[in-house]
């Protein structure tokens, strides 16, 4: 399995690469900057995260897993699962009713990732809101994402929320 970091230059928590390390893998840092909208930098990550075909975790740059979270994903049938964390309320009460799965800890199987890059092409995508971003991939996808137990650390940085 292939663990994606994207981060910002000056951004990527300092818990982030050894929770991952800690845990057997190795991450695969993506550097990016300050694109106006997620919706472009996602486009260019995942061209590149899927270009060997293997599944992909993405941890990103403010997140901190939690021991087995990642081999979770890996035994873990569905074709996106994922871990919640805490925004500014608990997660569970955040993402109340969603049907999407948020980018901060999730993972697709490689076999997805044409139909990402396919979606990426959309005037939607193009066009969307950060928040919207994830709504659009389950909608897309045509798939419900599978939630995990247990809470990644979502190290809350100054420019969130």
């Amino acid at each position: 399995m292939h663990v994606a970091v994207p981060y910002i230059e000056g951004m990527l928590h300092p818990r982030t690469l050894p929770s991952i390390a800690a845990q057997g893998y190795a991450p695969h840092l993506y550097v990016h900057d300050r694109t106006p909208g997620i919706a472009p930098l996602y486009r260019h990550l995942f061209l590149r995260m899927f270009a060997s075909g293997e599944d992909v975790a993405i941890v990103e740059q403010d997140k901190e897993s939690r021991s087995g979270f990642l081999a979770s994903y890996e035994e873990c049938p569905m074709a996106v699962c994922f871990h919640g964390y805490q925004v500014r309320q608990p997660f569970d009460q955040a993402m109340a009713g969603a049907t999407f799965a948020s980018f901060g800890h999730i993972r697709f199987r490689g076999h997805l990732g044409a139909r990402l890059l396919e979606l990426t092409e959309t005037d939607r995508w193009k066009h969307a809101h950060r928040s919207e971003c994830e709504g659009i991939v389950a909608q897309w996808l045509k798939i419900k994402p599978c939630l995990h137990p247990g809470e990644v650390v979502h190290h809350h940085p100054s420019y969130c929320g």
